[in-house]
């Protein structure tokens, strides 16, 4: 039979020098053997090289070069707007530099800042050891594969499918760090563990456990060198741990594995506490580090941009996983985050959302000062009569202190209602678009709502978790509530945590209706990307009800938002330890992670 021909599958590298490609996932292996990153496959093309001309490449590429300022500030979105250089308040960070004395057992990372010095932070002088000089790969660099498939997931992907590039500066810095460095560490870690689920068997998992010791280890010797310390590589580096940790509570949610025939199996299911205390202690870590730099790191577009974008994300882990019961963060650190008067916004409304986030986050750092406060009990009131109760609780501080709090609380949330209907653009609009033919036909409450902009959905995401955590303090400031006032007091109290509540439960109901945009399934237009019929594979969820047709039809064939998707994690886990979501809400929450983990697992398969 005479040879009919046909169009090749392979990657362009292979393509272009006349090769058979092997199309390995998520990168071929003839591309590792000459130390080229594996351009991708016809249907997404995986182009780490120069950007070639045009809109797309410029927003989505990264050059080799340092980026101008003004152009940096025109891809950023309205979230990460940067400052002229005439603006004054480039003079001076948003997190000072000040003398921090940190203890090594509380946090990972130990520093003692008493300077501000003036570094390069994108100059490479890494304090670890090993050659760059070039050397004979091997036959297949499992590293090299899994860093590129890092790239497209959290890079290239955001940008391209979704003009999202929020961490667009990751790749420069990635091309620049040896193999050997914390950051690319860090970054195959990151990768090999959203790649553990698509092969049977425990090596892959184990493997990027162990990748991630050798991160730490290496992150934690750079640590020691201050210069090595401030620079962009090192505090990229410790935010992929935290990420990483992030990554590892979303694939292993729902998980059984304590009947698990291996042990460092078993090992790996850990409480939800214990995820937070590690993945916390690495956001400390790029807290710290961010003051540690100054003033200095305005100095360079890229170290600014880096500095915009985690502060921004540092703020809304601490904020999420602080409790006013809980002291884990009784030291205050939180207020060397919580500085407004250095915040970049777009517009008034995004101004006024920002403060919003900031006052709340201060009020509730309020109430957990005095509540851990010696003159918060009201020991006295136990021992009155209850004809003397009434003129007791009212000359007793702390009851008018609760009521302030209160008071105070109930005022700034309502001066934000209708925030969002003062400009065009802003506000949280309803699907209308039909769900049949959608794998959210099934679970209709995750697919809600969405925005015209997805820098729109993160203004809205701190209010709503504002908001969330506003509530949640209230009802817990009326638990606390140290007075006895009889049965009609009692009933009052209720009815007051059963208003808190309803508002907790309305807000999360609208957290949790924002899933579907968050994975990148509804457009700026309100459709669906998912209305073609989903492909088979199984969902590994929590709820034993769903039926496994139904978990079934959950694989749908979009691309998935990794970035504003992992935006919800932190808060969604927040939520799952709530006490005040209704049965149905926390199945939701259950189902929401679940399905963000889900996301993570079909992404290497789509690339065919």
């Amino acid at each position: 039979m005479g040879n009919i021909g046909r169009s090749s599958t392979g990657c362009a590298t292979c393509r272009k020098r006349k090769i058979k490609c092997d199309e390995a996932r998520p990168g071929c292996r003839r591309c590792a053997q000459i130390r080229k990153p594996c351009p991708g496959y016809p249907h997404i093309q995986l182009d780490l090289r120069q950007p070639q001309p045009g809109p797309t490449a410029a927003t989505i590429a990264t050059p080799l070069l340092p980026t101008p300022l003004t152009q940096v500030r025109s891809t950023l979105g309205p979230l990460l707007q940067l400052p002229t250089t005439s603006d004054p308040s480039l003079s001076s960070p948003a997190l000072p530099p000040a003398l921090v004395d940190v203890s090594p057992g509380s946090y990972l990372y130990d520093f003692v800042i008493k300077d501000e010095e003036s570094d390069d932070f994108t100059r490479s002088t890494p304090s670890y050891s090993g050659s760059t000089s070039p050397q004979s790969p091997p036959k297949y660099d499992i590293q090299h594969q899994a860093v590129c498939f890092f790239l497209h997931l959290f890079c290239f992907q955001a940008g391209k499918l979704y003009s999202f590039p929020v961490i667009d500066f990751v790749p420069l810095i990635l091309r620049r760090a040896p193999g050997n460095s914390p950051v690319s560490l860090a970054a195959a870690a990151v990768s090999r563990l959203t790649l553990a689920d698509q092969y049977s068997g425990t090596d892959v998992r184990l493997q990027s456990d162990h990748e991630y010791s050798n991160a730490i280890t290496s992150t934690m010797t750079s640590l020691k060198d201050r210069k090595v310390a401030t620079q962009d590589a090192t505090v990229v580096a410790v935010w992929l741990l935290g990420l990483y940790e992030a990554i590892n509570s979303v694939m292993n949610h729902g998980r059984t594995t304590s009947r698990h025939p291996s042990a460092a199996f078993r090992a790996q299911s850990r409480s939800d506490d214990v995820e937070f205390q590690s993945h916390i202690s690495h956001i400390r870590g790029a807290m710290h580090l961010l003051r540690l730099r100054g003033t200095s790191q305005f100095d360079h577009p890229q170290s600014e941009k880096i500095f915009r974008v985690f502060k921004a994300a540092i703020q809304m882990r601490l904020f999420t996983l602080n409790s006013i019961t809980s002291r884990d963060f009784g030291d205050r650190a939180l207020d060397n985050v919580y500085t407004d008067e250095h915040e970049i916004v777009p517009s008034v409304t995004a101004r006024r959302t920002s403060v919003f986030f900031l006052r709340i986050a201060r009020l509730l750092e309020d109430m957990k000062e005095f509540i851990f406060s010696p003159s918060s009990k009201c020991k006295h009131l136990t021992k009155v009569t209850a004809g003397e109760m009434g003129k007791e609780e009212s000359s007793c501080e702390t009851l008018d202190k609760i009521r302030d709090f209160i008071d105070t609380g109930i005022r700034m949330d309502r001066s934000m209602e209708h925030w969002s209907d003062r400009e065009p653009g802003w506000s949280m609009l309803d699907v209308g678009a039909s769900l049949k033919g959608t794998p959210w036909s099934l679970y209709p409450g995750h697919a809600l709502h969405y925005f015209y902009s997805i820098w729109v959905f993160l203004y809205w995401i701190r209010y709503l978790v504002a908001r969330i955590k506003l509530y949640e303090a209230l009802i817990e400031l009326v638990k606390f509530h140290p007075a006895r006032r009889g049965s009609r007091a009692a009933q009052m109290e209720k009815q007051q945590i059963a208003s808190y509540a309803g508002a907790f439960q309305d807000t999360a109901s609208k957290f949790i209706g924002l899933t579907a945009y968050a994975l990148g399934d509804i457009s700026p237009a309100g459709s669906f990307y998912s209305s073609q019929p989903p492909v088979g594979g199984d969902h590994v969820g929590s709820e034993a009800h769903f039926s496994y047709h139904q978990k079934r039809r959950l694989r749908c064939q979009q691309d998935m938002n990794v970035v504003a998707a992992m935006q919800l994690v932190i808060p969604l886990k927040s939520l799952r330890r709530s006490e005040w979501l209704t049965g149905p809400q926390k199945g939701a929450v259950d189902l929401a992670i679940g399905l963000i983990g889900d996301g993570f697992r079909r992404q290497p398969w789509l690339y065919d």
